[in-house]
């Protein structure tokens, strides 16, 4: 008779559970996803050890799963909106890394043609080619880092390579006659990297990299 009269109730954690569930795929995400989970998660305990007192299982089991779609929804814009803040500034930092490289590329060609010429009564090589022995049989040396090109052998260097070489240029001319350049397709029109008769090597933006190295080329 008395587990006839039995009262049974619904479980307020069970109902919390479903109602901040649903308001996390709505709109507040993962602020009312977790509490959702947790009071699901308590609730599903409670209602096991009521002994039939409590009931409401799927009341909290439908809190569980929306609180956790709605978390990770929720995480998962979260990490959208970073990866688009970050990748940017990741590309950025690789691309400063490529451009020191490639100008330390260049510095080296350039003590490689000073050391030409000083073994060579002051004229400065022809092409690359002729800087085998000075760049220690190093072909990479040639290749811009941009460009993720693998360099080829050193007996075509100068077909494949990824820098100009202005022939014509002497010892004579003013120190900042430009010796050797990046080509425009390392850098596909955000310009390039310029090495000097004295050694110096410089970023350029667009325009001054196409003034500079289109007089050069057209010089030769």
């Amino acid at each position: 008779m008395n587990d006839a009269l039995k009262i049974t109730k619904v479980s307020a954690l069970a109902i919390c559970s479903l109602i901040l569930g649903i308001l996390s795929l709505m709109c507040l995400g993962m602020f009312s996803g977790i509490p959702a989970i947790i009071c699901g998660h308590l609730a599903h305990s409670h209602i096991k050890r009521s002994d039939g007192a409590l009931h409401g299982g799927g009341l909290a089991i439908g809190g569980l799963v929306t609180g956790y779609i709605g978390t990770v929804l929720t995480t998962l814009a979260v990490l959208g909106i970073l990866a688009g803040m970050l990748l940017p500034a990741v590309a950025t930092a690789r691309d400063r890394a490529q451009r020191v490289r490639c100008m330390n590329n260049l510095a080296q060609i350039g003590r490689c043609c000073m050391e030409y010429a000083a073994d060579n009564d002051e004229r400065l090589p022809q092409s690359f080619k002729a800087l085998e022995s000075y760049a220690g049989n190093s072909p990479a040396l040639f290749v811009c880092p941009a460009t993720g090109k693998q360099p080829g052998d050193f007996s075509s260097v100068d077909e494949w390579t990824d820098y100009v070489l202005v022939a014509e240029i002497s010892p004579n001319d003013a120190s900042n006659a430009i010796l050797a350049f990046s080509k425009p397709e390392c850098y596909r029109g955000k310009g390039g990297n310029v090495l000097t008769r004295d050694g110096a090597v410089r970023w350029c933006d667009s325009g001054e990299y196409g003034a500079l190295t289109g007089g050069a080329i057209h010089e030769r």
